[in-house]
């Protein structure tokens, strides 16, 4: 890339400046391809909706992403928030107050998507079901989190066999996300839950259940959507708190084997041990506290105790105080330890609780990002607390749309609708081989030049001649060695005949043949050819190989 914005360098608390630093960790092709699909995508609207709003913290992220892109491409592209879902009227009232004109559509269950129309909060009306392109979902994880003594009971909530009405979690997903993915025609969506869906439950048998993301993916499949996941943490994201969730995403029309494989290795790129310190979120002037309780206390000399054996400031430390006397502290450096609904936080720098806007902060949600600020800065502390104990980390959100907007197929089609000129990576490789072949009197770069034996390369090349002959005068009837040193077979196969270990250097393929130019040359155009002639070239055998060849020859 010839300009970066902050790469190397912390961006400042705000969702745009997020977008862009998550922009910069991508590779060079990932940047065209999001090029390509800005210009595709400009003066268009995109329309998202969330089935799990709470804060309205992902139509924010989203609207906050492609500003950043805007910005980046000189384009201009507006977001859409359809609808967004919620049953606590206290948070329904916090996201009309908060979120403004921005938002179309409020819902108070998602039950409504089992219909065609739904009584919208907002207008005080009935009004038919919006579709979108992209939707998020988060359902309740109340029947799956590792918290709860009573989930062997729902350990198959997730599938649809399974008869128990009571279970929320089975309940928001069959109608939150299933349901709703179908009734809205999302062309991709986002999901979000605790570590727990991606593991086998036991029921109260002892029996081991299909995981909640399995289920998934079957569920999914059955309407053309490909669904992937994975454990993310959101202090891997720039933000100073401890909390790992299960991310997954779906596109339609995705291949099952590239698609995950892809996002996998986009979201490892964007992971990093770079992250806002703890005091960049804590309040300055507040009273100190006094811890209570002889287990709290017991706990805090535990925290202590660890903090000096490992040589950390007890300033910068923190632990849960719900945790149970017969469980070891959950504590955490410099950072938050996972914020919960219920649990308080102690910070031993500031002698006191984490308030509830602080806990805010860990999750990257500031009242200057939204429309109506002033009603996060005076919101209850008891409801703001629960707003950040169910919150979305908004470093996660951005950074998984990003990825599914640079791997996922949807995007690239709706993108073709507009001005869409495709990622110019191959083409300007292309056009730079031609360039060197064209201009054969002038030599190649001397890390890249390469010459057979037989060519005419000066001294250099006739020494080099000189010593294979050499060598293969020397190895005549030396016994054994030679017997086991065949030399390579042009007609054979050079798995069976591989090529001497002199001859193995840099611009050799993997089977021990020397690519020249012309060599490379058809190689590129013979894949530019192929590219267009199948869904999935990586998958065509012939095509594969000449990509590993180009790949290793070309591109190193």
């Amino acid at each position: 890339m010839k300009t970066t914005w902050l790469k190397g360098k912390l961006p400042e608390m705000n969702l745009v400046s997020f977008a862009h630093y998550f922009i910069d960790q991508l590779s060079a092709s990932e940047y065209e391809t999001l090029k390509s699909i800005a210009g595709g995508l400009h003066e268009s609207t995109i329309p998202i909706g969330s089935t799990c709003s709470g804060l309205g913290t992902f139509s924010l992220c989203v609207k906050a992403l492609f500003e950043a892109i805007s910005q980046r491409f000189g384009v201009k592209i507006n977001i859409s928030a359809e609808f967004a879902v919620e049953i606590d009227p206290r948070k329904q009232q916090f996201l009309l107050s908060a979120l403004g004109g921005s938002l179309r559509h409020l819902f108070a269950d998602v039950g409504c998507f089992g219909d065609k129309e739904a009584f919208c909060i907002k207008e005080q009306r009935m009004v038919p079901i919006p579709s979108c392109f992209l939707l998020a979902s988060s359902p309740s994880c109340v029947n799956l989190s590792g918290q709860r003594t009573d989930r062997p009971t729902y350990a198959s909530c997730y599938e649809e066999e399974d008869n128990q009405s009571s279970s929320k979690s089975g309940e928001t997903y069959k109608l939150g996300y299933k349901k709703a993915s179908q009734t809205t025609q999302a062309k991709v969506s986002i999901y979000e839950n605790v570590r727990d869906a991606a593991h086998c439950l036991k029921d109260q048998d002892g029996n081991p259940q299909k995981a909640a993301t399995t289920v998934i993916t079957e569920d999914l499949r059955d309407f053309d959507h490909t669904f992937e996941f994975s454990k993310l943490d959101t202090q891997n994201f720039l933000l100073p708190q401890r909390r790992e969730r299960v991310w997954g995403s779906s596109c339609v029309g995705e291949d099952e084997v590239q698609y995950p494989l892809r996002m996998k290795m986009t979201m490892q790129r964007f992971q990093s041990r770079t992250r806002f310190p703890l005091s960049s979120i804590l309040e300055d002037g507040l009273p100190t506290q006094e811890l209570s309780g002889q287990r709290v206390q017991q706990q805090a000399k535990a925290v202590q105790k660890l903090c000096k054996e490992q040589n950390l400031s007890l300033a910068e430390a923190t632990f849960d105080l719900s945790t149970s006397a017969s469980r070891t502290p959950e504590w955490a450096w410099n950072q938050l330890t996972c914020v919960r609904p219920t649990h308080q936080i102690w910070n031993f720098g500031k002698n006191r609780r984490i308030t509830p806007s602080e806990m805010l902060k860990s999750h990257g949600v500031f009242p200057d990002d939204f429309p109506h600020g002033e009603y996060l800065k005076n919101m209850d502390p008891t409801l703001a607390h629960d707003f950040a104990g169910n919150a979305f980390s908004t470093t996660v959100v951005i950074a998984k749309v990003l990825a599914t907007i640079v791997n996922g197929n949807p995007w690239e089609e709706l993108a073709k609708k507009g001005n869409y000129i495709p990622s110019t990576v191959r083409a300007g490789l292309l056009e730079e081989c031609l360039a060197s072949a064209s201009a054969a009197s002038l030599p190649l770069p001397s890390r890249t030049r390469k010459r057979k034996a037989g060519d005419q390369g000066g001294q250099g090349a006739e020494k080099k001649k000189k010593d294979i002959e050499k060598d293969e005068e020397s190895n005549k009837g030396k016994g054994k060695r030679a017997a086991h040193d065949p030399q390579p077979d042009p007609s054979g196969d050079p798995q069976i005949c591989p090529a001497p270990k002199k001859a193995a250097k840099r611009g050799d393929n993997k089977k021990g043949d020397v690519l020249t130019m012309k060599k490379k040359l058809d190689i590129l155009i013979e894949f530019d050819k192929l590219k267009h002639s199948c869904k999935f070239p990586e998958k065509d055998t012939a095509v594969w190989d000449q990509h590993v060849i180009l790949f290793d020859c070309v591109c190193v």
